[in-house]
């Protein structure tokens, strides 16, 4: 099975100021459905984010960190070979 293009089931954690939330993509999540998933995380008073951290569930879990994200508002993620 090859790379999970439209991120289904993928856990995305995003930690800033030390609280660390979670999102997972679903199928079907946006109009239409084949569309890329995309997360919107609030990050209170923090200006940055310390760490993304990605759980790819295809072909394997694969886990994939960024921590140099700055303060970027839109960031895309794709998973790394």
């Amino acid at each position: 099975m090859g790379k999970n293009t439209l991120a289904i089931a993928a856990k995305v954690y995003d930690t800033a100021n030390g609280v660390t939330q979670m999102q997972e993509t679903h199928a079907g999540d946006s109009y239409p459905s084949g569309a890329p998933a995309e997360m919107h995380f609030g990050l209170g008073a923090a200006v940055e984010v310390d760490e993304i951290r990605v759980v790819w569930p295809r072909p394997h879990y694969v886990e994939q960190k960024l921590t140099d994200t700055k303060s970027n508002p839109f960031i895309t993620i794709h998973q790394s070979p």
